[in-house]
């Protein structure tokens, strides 16, 4: 995703003009008030704007939208407001890799595969090639085709039994192939 590229969406029946201009609206806060919002977290403001993360002023969260290889808005992912639930638009998939459009740009030699899309925007500000997947830690998606052309894939899930079950849940799905 390029900063200047205007938002398309995939489900134009789950996915509207309004979630477009939402998607618009949180980034361009986000934007206007990163210092404060991110001021204790290791983003970079470039990072932000290739993947248009956004902040919700109403739920006080960071709006991460979901686009699919070819750029399209396929949903859009609320991260644990101040209600600490995450929240996905209805009806559109929730279970994908993240940030899918950039994953075609990467050297095919190593990814690495972290917890979740905050741990994702953190390895990508630091240059770090990554994916994640959204939605919970052991919620793996259906499809990681796109991940197959990966020589190595490294998994850096958190040190607790959640992400020690998805480690073994992720890896056995890669090594079968599935």
């Amino acid at each position: 995703m390029s900063e200047s590229k205007k938002i398309t969406m995939k489900h134009p029946k789950m996915i509207n003009d309004t979630h477009i201009q939402d998607v618009e609206k949180f980034h361009q806060y986000l934007l206007q008030h990163h210092k404060r919002l991110l001021k204790d977290l290791p983003w970079k403001v470039e990072v932000v704007k290739r993947l248009k993360i956004g902040f919700d002023a109403k739920r006080q969260c960071i709006v991460f939208p979901i686009f699919d290889e070819a750029g399209d808005l396929v949903n859009i992912y609320w991260h644990k407001g101040t209600n600490a639930t995450p929240i996905f638009q209805p009806g559109a998939p929730p279970k994908c890799l993240y940030p899918l459009p950039l994953i075609g740009k990467y050297p095919k030699d190593q990814l690495i595969y972290v917890e979740g899309p905050k741990d994702a925007v953190s390895c990508l500000s630091q240059e770090i090639n990554c994916i994640t997947h959204i939605g919970s830690a052991t919620a793996i998606p259906d499809d990681l085709s796109p991940l197959k052309h990966f020589k190595h894939i490294i998994l850096a899930f958190d040190n607790d039994d959640t992400g020690h079950q998805a480690t073994l849940k992720l890896s056995r799905k890669l090594i079968q192939g599935e």
